[in-house]
């Protein structure tokens, strides 16, 4: 995965869940008549679900892009040692 994909993917996620979110709760609002100390506890649950919803998203996208970079700086720094050691004159 690239950079670009990660990072419009991030957004992409983001904007869904919190469009989710709001949907849930604007239904919420208008069909239901709660008391708006209820309705303000039930929004705080949400965005915290949100939240954690949001962060696994990310998670999801961003692991593997951090293993794969990992994965070619640990070849490339192989790869330099590995020449390293080949251009050394022998001391015999």
């Amino acid at each position: 995965m690239k950079t670009k994909t990660a990072v419009i993917g991030s957004i992409v996620w983001f904007v869904l869940v919190l469009g989710i979110l709001f949907a849930v709760l604007s239904y919420q609002f208008e069909h239901h008549t709660v008391p708006r100390s209820r309705f303000n506890k039930y929004a705080e649950s949400m965005g915290q679900f949100g939240g954690v919803l949001i962060a696994l998203g990310w998670a999801g996208l961003w692991i593997p892009w951090a293993l794969r970079r990992r994965k070619e700086k640990l070849a490339k720094q192989a790869a330099a040692a590995s020449k390293k050691r080949r251009s050394r004159p022998s001391s015999s």
